[in-house]
């Protein structure tokens, strides 16, 4: 059985398997959109070939569960870039890239290291 499906069929959470699959897509596209705009920040920061790991401030639920995704797929000793989201401060249900992660510098943490 490939991984991903290994992954979305094992009951991980009380919570609504698709709201996590949804709120990941959601994040993922606002996260694209977001290396489209900083373009030469992506060139310098992110690794080729890293896997994208989408977490939201304050929402551990949907952290492990983002977690064990991309441990599900990623190959050993391949890159993972940790990308942080905060919900909005004047509107809980929208969220944004946390601004800090301007300041991050490149680095390899790798998938055997990571988990």
């Amino acid at each position: 059985m490939k991984w991903w499906r290994r992954f979305l069929f094992t009951k991980h959470s009380a919570r609504n398997e698709s709201e996590f699959v949804s709120l990941n897509a959601t994040l993922s596209a606002q996260f694209n959109a977001f290396v489209v705009t900083h373009l030469q920040w992506a060139a310098d920061v992110i690794p080729d070939n890293a896997a994208i790991l989408v977490e939201v401030e304050g929402d551990q639920e949907f952290n492990e569960w983002s977690r064990k995704l991309v441990h599900s797929s990623v190959e050993p000793g391949q890159s993972i870039l940790p990308v942080l989201f905060r919900r909005l401060p004047h509107d809980a249900s929208q969220m944004e890239i946390h601004p800090r992660i301007l300041e991050r510098r490149s680095e390899r943490i790798m998938a055997d290291l990571a988990f």
